[in-house]
Parts: structure tokens; sequence; C-alpha cells
């Protein structure tokens, strides 16, 4: 049943793909959400582009190595279950946030390296002690990726089950506003 969302630029969604045992580019999801005890493989933003609602978001495969744009329409197919969230920051950044966000497409690759230590960091619990704090590296994973481009202070220590918890203390006047299928959104307002 189709849900209607208001859409603004820089909802947050995290989600998973669909699981299919013989599709190699399913299994990182899998493990994801095994690793780190969560339902979420996968941060993404929200952003309108000449009147179209388009993802925006860093992965890694299918002829993509880093931050890039997907329409919405695309983009949902390979996805399970998403949760969106409004951080409410939009009328505090205005277009600077659309300009932060779009600053990287195309620029900024795939962090295999930093995925890598997301791994470890999962399995000990720890980060680093510090990172290039400013974007300028150039390479982000997803969480990493949609932390930055929303402010978020360490950003590389936010995997996206990290992002998704403590969406309430990051933006404390931010609010849920889907749980379910992708397919199920209905965007108003765009």
């Amino acid at each position: 049943m189709k849900r209607q969302v208001d859409f603004k630029n820089g909802l947050l969604v995290s989600c998973n793909r669909r699981f299919n045992f013989r599709d190699l580019s399913t299994w990182p999801s899998l493990i994801i959400r095994g690793g780190t005890r969560s339902n979420w493989s996968h941060t993404a933003l929200m952003i309108k582009l000449y009147g179209m609602v388009f993802v925006i978001d860093s992965d890694f495969g299918r002829g993509r190595n880093g931050v890039g744009i997907t329409p919405w329409n695309e983009w949902i197919r390979t996805k399970k279950d998403i949760h969106i969230f409004d951080p409410n920051i939009v009328s505090q950044n205005g277009s600077n946030l659309v300009r932060r966000m779009l600053s990287v497409v195309g620029v900024a690759r795939y962090d295999l390296k930093g995925l890598a230590a997301e791994a470890r960091k999962v399995l000990r619990g720890s980060f680093p002690k510090s990172h290039n704090g400013d974007g300028a590296d150039k390479r982000f994973y997803c969480s990493e990726y949609a932390a930055w481009a929303l402010y978020v202070p360490e950003y590389w220590k936010y995997s996206p089950e990290r992002l998704h918890s403590k969406r309430f203390s990051l933006w404390p006047n931010g609010q849920d506003v889907f749980l379910g299928k992708g397919e199920d959104v209905q965007w108003v307002r765009v």
C-alpha cells in the first residue's frame, strides 16, 4: 500500500538489499547486517534535481566506484526494507547542504580501505583516533559519506547501524518519516 512521504533534500535513508544466493553483489549486505547485528547495511541521501527524486550515495560495484546519483525508481529496485529519517537540517543549511552533497559526486571514490577498517571496528569495538576529517581525502563508504554530507563531527566513525541508531542524538529535531518497502513510497511536494 502506497504511503505519501513529503520530500526534502537531505532525507537520510537506511536500507538493506534483497539477498540472492547466486548474486555476489548481494553478499556484502548480508555480511554487514550480520557483523553489525543490524537490519541496515547501506545509507544514502535524497536529493531533488530537475524536479525529479534521486538517491545520492557512495557505493561499489555494478559499474560504480564512489559517490554517485541514481534515480529513486531505479535505486529502490534492489532494496528490501528502507527507513527514511528527516534530520530536519535543511532549514539551517539550505542550499549549502545541496552544494555539499553534490561537491564530491563523480570525484570521491568508494573507501574500500575504510570499509575494511569499519569491519575491524565492529569486531574490536574501537575507532581510529584521527582521520582526515574535512572530506579532502575524497574516499567514502556509504554511511561515512552521508554523515559527512550532513555535517556530523567525526563522520568516519559511523557505520550504517550506528548512524541509524544515533539519529535522534545527532539530530534532536529530526523525525522518522517512513519504514517499509521502498516501492510503497509515494513522494509528495517534490
